[in-house]
């Protein structure tokens, strides 16, 4: 078994599961905790390139940044359940100038999800571009229908990671203006709550 171009992994249920990208599509491998780390199965999914994924409860949510979806697989099966997003071609990381994100202002480039106070938050990821944003829906059909709520004003760099340890949610950024954060609910709004740089 070789990989091509893995990028996230995580353990579950004292298995392996790494997410690999490859010409014509991705993959989700499941590899045993044990020497060698033999294969225990793998599932192929219509994604372009598979940035990274999240577990939430037992379903795998995984952020397909080349095309702009967000597929959800069973932790244990590997089986795809759904995908979400918009069926227009989304863009590869770093392919798109400033000039052609006008040109295409609808374009994702899913870079992480996560469930934080019972929604779910989605970072866009546009390599040296403008649309750094993060957002946050009830759901993912809500999502799909373009119905969210825009917290792109708390973002100034490139937003990298997302992790909600503790129940708080932290944000790293990256090129235009390295730091992490921790956002916290006020009032009903985010805010920042604490800055590292």
């Amino acid at each position: 078994m070789r990989f091509n171009r893995p990028h996230d992994l995580l353990i579950h249920n004292q298995t392996l599961l790494v997410t690999d990208s490859q010409q014509g599509g991705a993959r989700v491998l499941s590899l045993a905790l044990e020497p060698g780390y033999p294969l225990i199965r793998e599932t192929h999914i219509a994604a372009a390139y598979c940035r990274s994924f999240k577990l939430i409860g037992s379903t795998l949510y995984v952020c397909d940044s080349g095309g702009g979806r967000v597929f959800l697989l069973d932790a244990r099966t590997l089986e795809t359940l759904a995908s979400y997003g918009s069926r227009e071609p989304g863009a590869t990381i770093g392919s798109l100038d400033r000039k052609q994100q006008k040109q295409h202002p609808t374009r994702m480039v899913p870079n992480e999800i996560i469930r934080f106070r019972e929604r779910f938050f989605l970072t866009n990821y546009f390599y040296r571009g403008t649309r750094n944003r993060l957002i946050s829906f009830s759901s993912l059909d809500e999502w799909e229908r373009g119905h969210y709520v825009d917290h792109s004003h708390l973002v100034k760099g490139v937003p990298y990671f997302m992790d909600v340890p503790d129940d708080r949610l932290f944000l790293g950024e990256i090129d235009d203006c390295s730091r992490c954060v921790q956002i916290a609910e006020e009032a009903g709004e985010l805010r920042l709550m604490h800055i590292i740089e």
